[in-house]
């Protein structure tokens, strides 16, 4: 589902929303700025009717993976829970096979 109007809001008065990165099985992500420091966070909002639960085990499965990401927020905002957390970059693999596995030429 996707939220209307979600570029630019604050979250926690701090986490601005600026553009929309993934959808899939974990639900919508979007990228977003920590105001206070700058940097890149991933902010993934889920409907309140599915419960914090739904995002605990998003946090669940992605921290067991290889890059194990440190929340910054989770909470209530507006009609949503909403987790805030670093913004994982591609890990060297994934740039591997982006260059149809070969680093040179």
């Amino acid at each position: 589902m996707e939220i209307e109007g979600m570029k630019d809001i604050l979250v926690n008065k701090r986490y601005r929303v600026d553009r929309r990165i993934g959808e899939g099985g974990f639900g919508l992500v979007y990228a977003g700025i920590d105001t206070k420091t700058e940097e890149e966070v991933a902010i993934k909002p889920t409907p309140i009717r599915d419960g914090p639960e739904a995002l605990q085990y998003t946090y669940d499965a992605l921290s067991g993976g290889v890059g194990i990401l440190r929340v910054q927020w989770f909470g209530p905002e507006c009609d949503f829970y909403v987790l805030v957390h670093e913004l994982l970059r591609p890990s060297l693999e994934d740039l591997f096979n982006y260059c149809d596995q070969r680093f040179s030429p």
